[in-house]
């Protein structure tokens, strides 16, 4: 179980799941249900929605997403912020002002609750791409690892940012809310060609499957090998650094002795 190998408390603690609706944090939402309903999972669930202002309906999906949580039990926080005019104040586009807006309020959310973890519900298909993003501007290898699994929100907080669906495919989400006989939000944005993410999405991703019909696994199995090698690379450099101070402490000690 994903749960487990990820090291997630199964009680007495309290987890924030970020839901927005979609199919993918609505099939999370359902699939932490199961474990729980069958006592293997006692955890308990704030469900967190952040309504950004940038559509009409956007206060409809927040009731949605708030109805959905009464519905399996569950706490539920909203959230409001102005996107559009986050990011005319600090010159941001829309997506990078949606993403930090999104964080800032799952991190105040977690506080709020005395939460350890914040759950998001992040895809393969969102793993691919995000590296591909990276790729198109530059990044290092460290960028190009792409998404990790469990992190930490930021450097002055111990909250951790998890992501337990980096395995599946964004068609799995679908598919299990429809086994689920539960409807899912379909957001217009996410159709929109402004938004660069859409673009990697519906133009890009789909000429790099007529090369290779399995690229999202690739890429994915990809960012996955260059993750597991930076640890590697930044494990052995620690231990180098260690070395290279014990050794100097012992020359500094042998310096300073006294002969006859």
């Amino acid at each position: 179980m994903e749960w487990r190998r990820l090291r997630l408390p199964l009680a007495d603690e309290t987890i924030v799941v970020g839901v927005s609706g979609g199919a993918d944090s609505t099939a999370l939402l359902l699939a932490l249900q199961e474990p729980k309903s069958a006592g293997k999972l006692s955890v308990k669930i704030c469900v967190a929605h952040l309504d950004h202002k940038l559509r009409k309906t956007s206060a409809q999906d927040a009731r949605w997403v708030s109805d959905l949580a009464a519905k399996l039990g569950y706490d539920c926080v909203i959230g409001r912020a102005k996107v559009a005019e986050l990011a005319r104040a600090h010159n941001d586009n829309l997506e990078q002002a949606a993403r930090e807006a999104r964080y800032a309020f799952l991190e105040r959310t977690a506080k709020r609750k005395s939460a350890k973890y914040v759950l998001t519900a992040h895809t393969m298909d969102d793993q691919a791409e995000t590296v591909l993003l990276r790729l198109m501007r530059g990044s290092a290898g460290s960028g190009l690892g792409g998404m990790d699994a469990v992190r930490t929100m930021g450097a002055s907080t111990s909250i951790k940012l998890v992501r337990p669906l980096l395995w599946a495919r964004r068609s799995d989400t679908e598919n299990y809310c429809r086994f689920r006989k539960t409807q899912f939000l379909v957001d217009e944005m996410n159709s929109d060609a402004g938004f660069s993410r859409v673009r990697v999405r519906q133009q890009l991703l789909p000429l790099m499957q007529s090369f290779n019909n399995r690229i999202v696994e690739a890429i994915s199995r990809t960012a996955s090998q260059l993750r597991e090698d930076g640890a590697v690379l930044s494990d052995d450099s620690d231990a180098l650094l260690r070395r290279a101070a014990v050794s100097n402490n012992e020359e500094g000690n042998e310096e300073g002795v006294e002969r006859d």
